[in-house]
């Protein structure tokens, strides 16, 4: 866990958050994260300089998948990451989108970000393919597709996409800024 990280590159706005001398809010963090995927992410190791930030990141992950069915947050996820052109997401989401029984068809589709034509996904995973396009391309939602999800998961169910949503919306963005793209560096 403590060794040295091949992408701390200096042209890196940020260097990653290794070694010994760690918060100790943050090594718990890191060693759960390691015994948990076998590895820190670097979206982690570069959240490690604000160890209420990494550690509250932790607790909304945890929350989200606590409140929704793995197969609809990848695909909510998926999509949105796609929306946002975040390969370094989409890598480990693909991954974790397989793993909750998305096909490689399936993960494939999520990622047109120009497709119109959702019938191969059922239609409440259609309503979320639609609520995560509209969320992250215009910010705005109509109340039928509101209604629709609510309708289809009720109001915990509505809320936990909506999370998912915006988590992989602030985790492409925070990427985008601090992680180098895959294929640059490993994690």
């Amino acid at each position: 866990m403590n060794a040295p990280n091949k992408t701390n590159k200096p042209d890196l706005p940020i260097p990653f958050v290794n070694g010994d001398d760690l918060d100790p809010t943050v090594a718990a963090i890191f060693a759960n994260l390691q015994q948990s995927m076998g590895m820190v992410p670097t979206l982690y190791r570069v959240m490690g300089h604000a160890p209420a930030v990494l550690e509250a990141s932790q607790t909304w992950t945890k929350a989200i998948g606590k409140d929704q069915d793995l197969r609809l947050k990848e695909i909510a996820y998926i999509h949105t990451s796609a929306l946002n052109h975040c390969e370094y997401c989409l890598e480990f989401h693909r991954k974790v989108g397989a793993k909750a029984g998305l096909c490689e068809k399936e993960i494939a589709l999520l990622e047109e970000i120009d497709r119109e034509d959702w019938s191969a996904f059922a239609p409440k995973e259609q309503n979320i393919i639609l609520f995560a396009r509209a969320w992250t391309l215009r910010l705005e939602i109509g109340r039928p597709l509101i209604d629709a999800l609510v309708r289809d998961f009720g109001p915990k169910g509505t809320v936990a996409i909506a999370a998912a949503v915006h988590q992989a919306n602030w985790t492409n963005r925070f990427s985008a800024l601090f992680v180098p793209k895959p294929g640059a560096a490993s994690s």
